[in-house]
């Protein structure tokens, strides 16, 4: 019968490596006017508005297997409800989204409307989606926007082009990438290649879709992720 001993400095590392691990602060995040770490003096507080949106002839596309659904028009605004810093993120709620004129192919080499509209948004501020901004480096980062009491982010997507049609409700969480920025020239960008499940709907595809974007924040003109 084999014995299995058990090294006590192993265990010692382990432990030790536990404790470190255990220890580490959590990222501290503070939205930034500037690209400099301490932010310091150019935090945007809480209660703060930021608002993005697609740029002009810009697109942002839902990647279906069934077929695929271009929007000229995609943006949202979230308020923030804490300002981050020592250990925190920065947390906020989803208070404005916009997603229109929408198409879809025709099979015919044109295009046919598609009425897209946002599924589990509250008509007051408090039951909208949370938000959340985290630092990255270089005033990059990421914001994640998870679900309010009513439920996750999601599109309904009603359809009806040639053999193209999807009847679908599509949701989940969004977890898309930041890049800081200032404007005029280069503002700050939100990325996203969003996985959207479908729930529900006469006409499903059978795997998620791909919520693909590229957002421009136009408010505030400069807008960086940093440590405070």
């Amino acid at each position: 019968m084999r014995r299995f001993h058990v090294s006590v400095l192993a265990v010692c590392a382990v432990s030790a490596a536990i404790l470190v691990y255990a220890s580490a602060p959590a990222s501290a995040t503070v939205l930034c006017s500037k690209q400099v770490t301490p932010c310091g003096g150019n935090v945007y507080l809480a209660k703060f508005q930021v608002n993005a949106s697609l740029p002009t002839m810009n697109t942002a596309v839902l990647e279906t297997g069934l077929a695929n659904v271009t929007c000229l028009q995609w943006g949202f605004g979230i308020l923030t409800t804490t300002s981050g810093g020592s250990g925190m993120s920065v947390a906020g709620r989803v208070n404005q989204v916009t997603v229109a004129e929408c198409t879809i192919p025709d099979g015919s080499g044109g295009t046919e409307n598609c009425n897209v509209t946002v599924a589990n948004a509250g008509g007051t501020e408090p039951e909208w989606w949370l938000a959340n901004f985290e630092k990255g480096s270089k005033g990059n980062g990421q914001l994640s926007i998870s679900a309010s009491s009513l439920g996750p982010f999601g599109l309904s997507v009603l359809c009806n082009a040639g053999g193209s049609k999807i009847n679908c409700l599509f949701t989940n969480g969004m977890t898309s990438a930041v890049t800081g920025g200032v404007a005029p020239g280069s503002p700050a960008t939100i990325t996203g290649a969003e996985k959207l499940k479908p729930v529900m709907g006469a006409k499903c595809p059978g795997a998620e879709a791909t919520w693909r974007f590229k957002l421009e924040v136009w408010k505030p003109a400069a807008f960086y992720l940093e440590a405070e």
